[in-house]
């Protein structure tokens, strides 16, 4: 039914069937805790009413507002009647509102560069390479809010993300590289300018190198422990310095022998950095081209694992001690490399811990920051 009203010289069309329809707005994402209005505006003569299900407590007094407020714990569907002005007609619409109570950002198994979930709890921290894309994983409670997540960069200069809104729990979600610096990767609620419910933290690093030489030398009275290396150059590479998007370009030089023992006791003298016996080790076996030099013997005197002092081009790893090589050289090129320091205690698996071991494998913002530097 179309009903005109001649005003003056105007003439109005109404289309009755718009007087009294129910339209509870569209269905949307909010973080819990959050608030959003359902509905739309009243056209002044019909009756409103509203019903939550489950039932929410916010709704409370406001049952008969055409646009209410409110603020869900749970996904929640709003069913709304409209009565017409003298009962002439009545309508009913629904709308959901699902309610997103978390996002964790999360390590993803297929990465190539770097993820520091220690640093700040509540802040992860992502590495990523210039002009290069690596993945990391998005858990998003509840399951049915999934789609609800959008995804923003804050700096795209430096870093951006996609998709912009998640499909699904768990979702991948793809940071790439631009130019160097740092950017917030934000999940936000509903939209992608929507609230923020969490943020991860993404630097962009161009890719950095250095030459390390590595060789085997003997001392006159015994043979040193070897260690392969193929596999050293993998590890260094593919296991802990791509972290903060750097490489070793790993050389074998040929095996020496030496008579470093000078006093005789069938050991290399190693209490201080450098002893004489370190020294003639370092002068005899010593190569040109290189940033730094990495030396295998055997039988060190102070009984540690290695020893390489901060930003050196020369280092010691002894293979008959250590049972991990491939760890203890990353470890002791970050001292010699990079300078850097031994890590708390309490980051059990950094490289850098202070004790070695092959589960000591991860590198810190911080210390991205100092390879990169």
């Amino acid at each position: 039914m179309i009903v005109r009203i001649l005003i003056g010289l105007l003439l109005l069309t109404i289309p009755m069937m718009l007087l009294g329809q129910a339209n509870a707005g569209d269905d949307k994402g909010i973080c819990k805790g959050d608030m959003t209005d359902i509905g739309t505006a009243g056209d002044g003569t019909s009756c409103y009413h509203w019903e939550a299900n489950p039932a929410d407590p916010s709704l409370a007094g406001q049952e008969d507002m055409a646009m209410p407020m409110v603020s869900p714990m749970m996904t929640t569907t709003y069913t709304l009647t409209v009565v017409g002005e003298n009962f002439t007609s009545k309508s009913t619409d629904d709308v959901e509102i699902k309610v997103i109570e978390s996002v964790e950002f999360k390590e993803d198994a297929s990465q190539d560069y770097g993820y520091d979930d220690y640093t700040n709890a509540m802040e992860h921290w992502k590495s990523v390479e210039n002009g290069q894309s690596d993945p990391v994983t998005a858990e998003i409670m509840p399951v049915d809010a999934a789609d609800q997540v959008y995804f923003k960069s804050t700096a795209t200069g430096k870093v951006t993300v996609s998709p912009n809104q998640a499909t699904a729990t768990p979702q991948t979600v793809t940071c790439t590289g631009v130019s160097k610096g740092e950017s917030d990767i934000q999940a936000n609620c509903g939209e992608e300018m929507g609230m923020t419910i969490k943020t991860l933290k993404a630097a962009s690093y161009p890719k950095k190198s250095k030459s390390v030489a590595i060789r085997l030398v003997n001392e006159t009275n015994y043979m040193s422990t070897d260690i392969s290396t193929a596999a050293l150059r993998t590890y260094l590479n593919n296991t802990i310095y791509n972290q903060a998007v750097f490489e070793w370009n790993v050389t074998r030089l040929p095996t020496k022998t030496v008579n470093f023992d000078l006093n005789a006791d069938g050991m290399l003298d190693d209490n201080s950095w450098m002893t004489a016996e370190m020294q003639v080790v370092r002068d005899s076996c010593d190569a040109a081209g290189y940033d730094h030099i990495i030396f295998l013997v055997d039988k060190p005197s102070y009984g540690g694992t290695g020893f390489m002092d901060l930003n050196q081009k020369y280092g010691f790893v002894y293979g008959d001690i250590t049972a991990t090589p491939n760890q203890t050289t990353a470890h002791e090129l970050g001292h010699g490399g990079f300078g850097l320091m031994h890590t708390p205690v309490a980051d059990g698996i950094n490289v850098m811990h202070p004790s070695v071991g092959a589960a000591k494998i991860r590198l810190r913002k911080n210390q991205w920051d100092a390879i990169q530097n």
